[in-house]
């Protein structure tokens, strides 16, 4: 009489005589390190066949290179993802977390795992491609190399950086290796004097650019303005001044009286 195990649904094993149960399923539990590729799982009575799944806990993510998965001895075969490229890390898409439950089947050659994918839901404002981050690069450096650790370049997402050095003309922004994007302001390039040493700008990414909207210092520059003592204007008219690249409209009377250089 055939002994009875969990397994795949409706198989029978000839060699061992073994018959599956119907309704139930063939799990295991994979305690194999992170670190080493093939991955091993006791499941007594299992037939390799093709079209066989599987239903397999990880007790710790895959950080090796072209893991296997040897079920019962039956030989350590490779993992696919969507039956055709190989999962290779921990990452979502290609590998899996800690504790994860993950389904595989076997197409004849290796073992092709579910097409959705074990994820962690937890995110983060740097994630979402927001937060606060660094750049020390020198002033000459075009390319703004930014440090924001977990950060992803998203539409729409508006991050602001704390700059050592000015920012040249023609500058692009790299945020934690996301790629090169051009800082944009006013629809255009970014020129020299904009962004100078010390400031924290806030930028908007379009999926395209990295927009400027805000520098700390813009604010800060535009009361000391007011605040200073006043002196003889053209009375009645309007005039607009350019300060330090800020525009102050100077209405019907007096202005302040400016210590650095002025554009009319």
């Amino acid at each position: 009489m055939a002994s009875t195990v969990a397994g795949y649904i409706g198989k029978i094993n000839p060699g061992n005589n073994v018959q599956y149960a119907l309704g139930s399923t063939a799990y295991a539990i994979c305690s194999t390190p992170a670190a080493t590729a093939a991955k091993a799982v006791d499941m007594t009575g299992f037939l390799l066949v093709t079209g066989a799944t599987v239903f397999i806990k990880f007790q710790y993510a895959n950080s090796a290179s072209n893991p296997t998965l040897n079920v019962d001895g039956t030989g350590a075969k490779p993992i696919y993802l969507y039956g055709t490229t190989r999962a290779s890390t921990a990452s979502a898409t290609t590998g899996w977390y800690a504790g994860a439950v993950i389904c595989f089947t076997y197409d004849g050659t290796g073992w092709v795992r579910d097409q959705g994918y074990n994820t962690d839901t937890t995110y983060t404002n740097a994630s979402l491609g927001s937060g606060y981050g660094t750049c020390s690069v020198s002033a000459s450096a075009t390319v703004k190399v930014v440090t924001l650790s977990g950060y992803t370049a998203s539409t729409g997402g508006v991050v602001s950086v704390k700059f050592t050095n000015a920012v040249p003309e023609n500058s692009s922004l790299n945020i934690n290796n996301q790629g090169e994007y051009a800082i944009f302001f006013n629809g255009t390039n970014i020129a020299s004097g904009i962004i100078i040493a010390g400031d924290l700008a806030t930028f908007i990414y379009d999926g395209t650019q990295y927009h400027l909207i805000a520098i700390d210092r813009w604010g800060t520059n535009i009361n000391t303005l007011l605040a200073n003592s006043v002196t003889a204007w053209n009375a009645g008219s309007m005039t607009s001044v350019t300060y330090d690249n800020e525009v102050l409209t100077i209405e019907n009377g007096t202005a302040p009286a400016l210590t650095r250089g002025i554009q009319l």
